[in-house]
Protein backbone atom coordinates (compact mmCIF):
# COMPACT_ATOMS: atom_id res chain seq x y z
CA UNK A 1 0.00 0.00 0.00
CA UNK A 2 1.67 3.27 -1.07
CA UNK A 3 2.00 5.93 1.58
CA UNK A 4 1.57 9.62 1.04
CA UNK A 5 4.78 11.71 1.18
CA UNK A 6 5.43 13.68 4.34
CA UNK A 7 6.48 17.33 4.27
CA UNK A 8 8.57 19.36 6.70
CA UNK A 9 7.25 22.63 8.15
CA UNK A 10 9.14 24.93 5.71
CA UNK A 11 7.39 23.34 2.71
CA UNK A 12 3.98 23.54 4.39
CA UNK A 13 4.52 27.12 5.53
CA UNK A 14 5.39 28.13 1.96
CA UNK A 15 2.34 26.28 0.58
CA UNK A 16 0.07 28.10 3.04
CA UNK A 17 1.71 31.51 2.79
CA UNK A 18 2.81 31.41 6.43
CA UNK A 19 6.11 31.62 8.23
CA UNK A 20 7.56 28.53 9.89
CA UNK A 21 7.14 30.34 13.23
CA UNK A 22 3.45 31.00 12.57
CA UNK A 23 2.94 27.33 11.74
CA UNK A 24 4.69 26.35 14.99
CA UNK A 25 2.46 28.70 16.96
CA UNK A 26 -0.61 27.16 15.33
CA UNK A 27 0.59 23.70 16.37
CA UNK A 28 1.11 24.95 19.92
CA UNK A 29 -2.38 26.51 20.02
CA UNK A 30 -3.99 23.46 18.38
CA UNK A 31 -5.57 25.31 15.47
CA UNK A 32 -3.36 24.46 12.50
CA UNK A 33 -3.36 21.54 10.11
CA UNK A 34 -3.08 18.00 11.44
CA UNK A 35 0.54 16.94 11.82
CA UNK A 36 2.63 13.88 12.64
CA UNK A 37 5.34 13.69 15.29
CA UNK A 38 8.28 11.42 14.45
CA UNK A 39 10.40 11.70 17.56
CA UNK A 40 11.19 15.43 17.69
CA UNK A 41 10.42 15.96 14.02
CA UNK A 42 7.13 17.37 12.75
CA UNK A 43 5.78 16.28 9.37
CA UNK A 44 2.57 16.91 7.45
CA UNK A 45 0.54 15.04 4.85
CA UNK A 46 -0.40 17.45 2.08
CA UNK A 47 -3.92 15.97 2.05
CA UNK A 48 -4.30 17.08 5.71
CA UNK A 49 -2.98 20.54 4.86
CA UNK A 50 -5.39 20.84 1.92
CA UNK A 51 -8.30 19.65 4.10
CA UNK A 52 -7.40 22.28 6.71
CA UNK A 53 -7.24 24.99 4.03
CA UNK A 54 -10.63 23.87 2.66
CA UNK A 55 -12.16 23.90 6.15
CA UNK A 56 -10.92 27.47 6.66
CA UNK A 57 -12.10 28.82 3.34
CA UNK A 58 -14.73 31.54 3.67
CA UNK A 59 -16.88 32.39 0.65
CA UNK A 60 -17.81 36.01 0.05
CA UNK A 61 -21.12 36.76 1.69
CA UNK A 62 -20.92 33.85 4.17
CA UNK A 63 -21.05 34.61 7.88
CA UNK A 64 -17.59 34.50 9.42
Amino acid sequence: MPTEPLYAPPAVAERCGLTVQALALMRHEGNGPTYIKLGRRVRYRMSDVDAWLDANTVKTGDAA
